[in-house]
């Protein structure tokens, strides 16, 4: 939590909803996927990553379009510093750099 860019009000509510009903132990600030507040911890905490590149988000998925003349390493790095400031990592097993034309699969 002292992670999470929010304000104080609704980090306590956070907090409050994740130890009231999803995990009383609350050991690691985790929700189990699925989880009734994981849509809205996800756009909490990725929050501003919008303005980094244009993309497409789905909870905690996206998908971002990149023009032959953007550097798609420098975007990579560039959200890999964003996750990193709130405690978060991109998932190399779900990370792809693909063309468009070559198709891929969302959600």
């Amino acid at each position: 939590m002292d992670r999470l860019i929010a304000p104080s009000g609704l980090k306590y509510g956070i907090f409050k909803c994740l130890k009231a009903g999803v995990n009383p132990e609350f050991p690691e600030l985790r929700t189990p996927l699925g989880g009734v507040v994981s849509p809205l911890l996800a756009n909490v905490a990725l929050d501003g990553i919008e303005a980094i590149h244009p993309s497409v988000p789905y909870g905690d998925d996206m998908v971002i379009f990149l023009k032959p003349e953007h550097n798609a390493e420098k975007v990579l790095e560039k959200i890999k510093t964003f996750l990193g400031e709130r405690g978060m990592e991109i998932s190399e097993e779900k990370t792809k750099l693909t063309k468009a034309t070559d198709g891929f699969d969302f959600l």
